[in-house]
């Protein structure tokens, strides 16, 4: 027979789940430790049991005291699940804005629950628990922002894995809000493997990673203090994750990898797409080429990231809230680490996609004189990127704005066109009145867009357009997916690896398709040719068009 005698059993040795579908590098993989696997549905697990099992082996802990802890949740869930049926009382101080549905469930495990008001944060509520505890006698306090034990805990998450990828980790993403769980990984891997990359993924607001105090909704990582046992010496990098790309990952780890975790998971996984993309797959293929008898990188690169909890408990959060629309957040994380070197590789007659960007200043040139609409004309540039494609089209005396979700973008086109107006925005999101624009231009860009959220753009571009506007934008797109696999074929044939896997990946689509959810929309559409992989699609907006299409259809 082969079965458990306790719930506490469970704990620990949480699967570790390759994921497929969140970057396109085959040089790199991307893994998660799901600790939400765990029977209270978070890491926190470990540590509830890990202190107090300690603490009842040294006699601080014995049936009838109470515990009284500081929690966002999680630990207070971890403490429940180690305390119950042992004859323990919890008490548990908790901030009023966190989650409902973690103050319910630790309800549910028998604890009581104390809430504290939201200004005070974690730390109001850790003094409120400290001060409580002093009034009562046989008192047992965690303290897991302080409490070496919760550093402890981790090092078996560390070892696990680190054994469960034979001790290849390259890079290692986990959040921190006491520090024990990233603290504690590091210490074991990097006993192992010290040139071991380790990353903070830090909620844009928190000062454990730098930067300013501020606010933020990501829950269970972060803080506004530094933690007794926080060890910023064990981190190599840094990532500071916003509250919407930490929603956006969440939700896509549901869409693309059937895992439904919380919003400090979304944020382990933003930065580990951002390690991703700065480590690319032409620097790893070149490392392969310099260093062919380096073993270590004759393997693909492996990532991890720490998801540690569960997204059921994020309902009242409004973690899945269909109405947020957070498609152009993608637009960030593709181009956070590739801004510095953009202009370089567009420019560039070299490299693997030097056929992309073949006659680059041309097609950007070419898209300007197909505006053909007064000087004075309001011109929309989306996806502005450095500005190159807004200036062209300036350059002919067109009031030009430029729409770019990427803040690192935004800067270098100011840098280098000081009188452009760039807006914070992108092809679901245009921060303008309908009915203003002549023409929408874009160059590069739309094919980051699915194809439902293409055909919700172009119904966009039709309301934000004059009645008698246009989109003229160019990007790779396929004549017909024959066309697609003669140029997939080729790109592989030449060695082209990360080309290819761009367009196994990315959101490339045919001209059937474009037409198809333009026409709709409201669009009568033409397509030139400029190299390759680059078409210019022009698309003028004429209901009439449709309208007589309607009508053709019934005869």
């Amino acid at each position: 027979m082969n079965y458990y005698k306790d719930i506490r059993e469970l704990i620990g040795n949480t699967p570790l789940l390759q994921l497929n579908n969140l970057t396109s590098y085959p040089t790199i993989n991307l893994f998660g430790k799901l600790e939400f696997y765990n029977p209270g549905g978070s890491i926190k697990d470990r540590v509830g049991l890990k202190i107090l099992t300690a603490a009842k082996e040294q006699g601080l802990l014995k049936p009838g005291y109470t515990i009284i802890e500081a929690t966002a949740g999680n630990t207070g869930l971890g403490l429940a699940i180690a305390a119950f049926e042992m004859g323990y009382k919890l008490k548990l101080f908790i901030p009023e804005k966190f989650s409902m549905e973690k103050q319910i469930l630790m309800h549910a495990l028998g604890a009581e629950i104390i809430p504290t008001p939201s200004e005070e944060g974690i730390e109001g509520a850790m003094k409120r628990a400290a001060a409580f505890g002093k009034e009562l006698p046989n008192v047992f306090l965690p303290k897991q922002f302080e409490n070496e034990l919760n550093v402890q805990a981790h090092r078996i998450t560390g070892k696990e894995i680190y054994d469960a990828l034979d001790g290849n980790v390259d890079i290692l993403v986990a959040g921190a809000g006491s520090g024990g769980t990233i603290v504690g990984i590091s210490s074991y891997i990097k006993e192992q493997k010290p040139n071991v990359k380790i990353v903070l993924a830090d909620p844009v607001g928190s000062i454990l990673g730098g930067g300013a105090k501020g606010t933020y909704h990501i829950e269970g990582i972060g803080n506004h203090f530094i933690p007794k046992i926080f060890d910023a010496s064990c981190i190599d990098e840094v990532e500071k994750i916003s509250d919407e790309e930490a929603w956006y990952y969440a939700q896509l780890l549901g869409k693309k990898e059937g895992i439904l975790a919380g919003f400090s998971s979304g944020a382990a996984i933003a930065a580990a797409v951002k390690q991703a993309y700065k480590e690319g797959i032409k620097n790893r293929a070149e490392n392969h080429t310099n260093t062919t008898n380096n073993s270590d990188l004759q393997r693909p690169l492996n990532i991890v990231a720490v998801l540690p909890d569960r997204g059921d408990r994020y309902f009242s959060q409004k973690l899945y809230d269909t109405d947020v629309n957070l498609a152009d957040q993608k637009f960030n994380f593709l181009f956070d680490s590739w801004s510095d070197s953009y202009d370089r590789t567009v420019y560039e007659d070299r490299g693997e996609y030097k056929e992309v960007f073949e006659d680059y200043q041309l097609i950007l040139d070419t898209i300007a004189a197909e505006i053909k609409r007064k000087n004075d004309s309001l011109v929309l540039d989306i996806g502005s990127g450095t500005g190159n494609l807004s200036f062209a089209a300036r350059k002919l005396g067109y009031q030009v704005i430029g729409l770019e979700p990427n803040i690192k973008m935004r800067s270098i086109s100011k840098k280098k066109y000081p009188d452009l107006t760039v807006l914070e925005g992108g092809f679901l999101n245009i921060p303008l009145e309908n009915n203003s624009l002549d023409v929408i231009i874009s160059s590069y860009a739309f094919h980051h867009l699915s194809n439902d959220d293409k055909a919700d753009a172009a119904k966009v571009f039709y309301e934000k357009l004059k009645p008698d506007g246009k989109v003229i934008l160019a990007d790779t797109i396929y004549e017909s997916p024959e066309i697609r696999d003669v140029l997939l074929a080729d790109s592989i044939e030449k060695q082209y690896l990360s080309l290819a896997e761009d367009l196994k990946t990315e959101y490339y689509t045919t001209q059937e398709v474009l037409t198809e959810l333009f026409k709709e929309a409201g669009f009568l559409v033409t397509y030139q040719r400029m190299n390759k992989f680059v078409w210019i699609l022009t698309a003028i907006k004429k209901k009439e068009y449709i309208l007589l299409e309607e009508v053709k259809g019934n005869e």
